[in-house]
């Protein structure tokens, strides 16, 4: 009687991966990704659409040319965004060095990244295409993720409990029926220093019932004003 082979009696040499196969490969392509920067080479940055392309090896991912070539899943959406969004995390330096200049903000607003482009050169060379509000987007990230690190450390180390009213000192206004004035005190929190400004400006203006709330980022703040 043939017996049903089950997760609990399949021995580890049966589900070993084999060293060439396609599932070995790409596991130790996303090994290297993670434990080594894979170096790649900035083949495009366009000043009109915001679409940047650059280059990486096959032998430099941990995949062979015959693997890659005879495999379907590696001319998927899937693999390309993986790969793609890995090696541009791993050498996010080098592109903010190479893309941040002139219309920058311009080209973010424009378009909204959705998918890797993937196309290849020559027998082992891939060419990855992505619009910059990827890289806007995942340097952003980085960023909160540091301030959030660094917030929680200071956290940790001095735990003391501040109220947000008593981090800003109070704002002078001077108005008449034709104008109105403000002298806001400087602060590190510039967002704080914005929000206590506007909810004087709509309390002058007698607009009643209004919430304030001021985010920011590398490149710009965003204010919504909502009712309560």
């Amino acid at each position: 009687m043939a017996t049903t082979k089950t997760a609990e009696n399949i021995t580890e040499k049966e589900i070993e991966v084999r060293p060439s196969s396609p599932i070995a490969e790409l596991i130790n392509s996303i090994n290297r990704l993670l434990s080594e920067k894979i170096p790649v080479k900035i083949a495009l940055v366009s000043d009109t659409t915001g679409d940047v392309g650059f280059i990486a090896s096959l032998n430099d991912l941990g995949i062979t040319r015959e693997v890659f070539h005879s495999h379907p899943f590696y001319r998927s959406h899937l693999f390309t965004n993986l790969l793609g969004q890995m090696l541009l995390m791993g050498n996010l330096e080098l592109f903010c060095n190479r893309v941040m200049g002139k219309g920058y903000d311009a080209l973010v607003k424009s378009y909204n990244h959705k998918d890797f482009g993937l196309r290849t050169k020559g027998a082992d060379i891939l060419f990855f295409q992505f619009h910059i509000s990827l890289l806007y987007r995942l340097l952003n990230e980085s960023i909160s993720q540091e301030i959030a690190d660094e917030v929680a450390k200071i956290t940790i180390s001095c735990p003391k409990k501040v109220k947000r009213e008593d981090e800003c000192p109070g704002i002078t206004t001077f108005s008449d029926d034709k104008s109105l004035r403000l002298i806001v005190p400087k602060m590190n929190d510039v967002r704080l220093c914005f929000q206590k400004a506007i909810g004087v400006i709509l309390e002058c203006l007698n607009i009643k019932n209004k919430e304030i709330f001021i985010s920011s980022n590398l490149f710009n703040y965003e204010i919504q004003i909502k009712d309560q």
